[in-house]
């Protein structure tokens, strides 16, 4: 680690498990008259990176695909099983139309791709829906990825207004 005669710094240093760009700066000085200035980038990526793509709330009685971008960062295609669950109370996950706490599927991704799962639920009743998937890379690097997301689940408004009107003393006088 340091700097050589050709004026290259070089170090090791560890970066976070994060989908993540840096900005690198280097200020070095030899004396009053002798400085430089070198900048640079890295972008930090895991081999597998799953991202929810949810909405903010959902209505109770709401039918919805809950979509996950699955992301291939490797050089080479990967095999995933991906897994989900939910908090069935609140959220109920859908298989062939019957409510599951647990849905799975595996697929093959090729270098460098994206691809969106889509896994169908039904907001069963109001409060805090919870949503959770993982990923695990079953070829080459055996990496893995997961998120976990809440969301509210909300009682909807209401569409219908009533209103009466007449006389509370019993006449039958005819209205303006």
């Amino acid at each position: 680690d340091g700097l050589t005669q050709g004026g290259i710094v070089d170090f090791d240093f560890t970066l976070p498990d994060d989908l993540t760009a840096y900005r690198i700066w280097a200020v070095a000085t030899s004396d009053a008259a002798c400085f430089g200035l070198g900048e640079g980038s890295i972008e930090a990526a895991l081999p597998l990176t799953i991202r929810p793509s949810l909405p903010r709330f959902l209505n109770f009685g709401d039918s919805v695909e809950l979509a996950v971008v699955v992301q291939n960062c490797a050089t080479t295609e990967i095999h995933v099983d991906l897994a989900a669950r939910s908090n069935c109370d609140v959220l109920a996950l859908q298989r062939g139309g019957e409510d599951s706490r647990m849905l799975g599927c595996r697929i093959v991704m090729p270098p460098g791709s994206r691809q969106e799962i889509r896994f169908p639920a039904v907001a069963r009743s109001a409060g805090t829906a919870r949503f959770q998937v993982c990923g695990i890379v079953k070829t080459g690097s055996k990496s893995s990825d997961a998120a976990s997301i809440e969301l509210p689940v909300w009682t909807p408004a209401t569409a219908e207004a009533f209103a009466t009107y007449g006389h509370l003393d019993g006449s039958n006088l005819p209205e303006p």
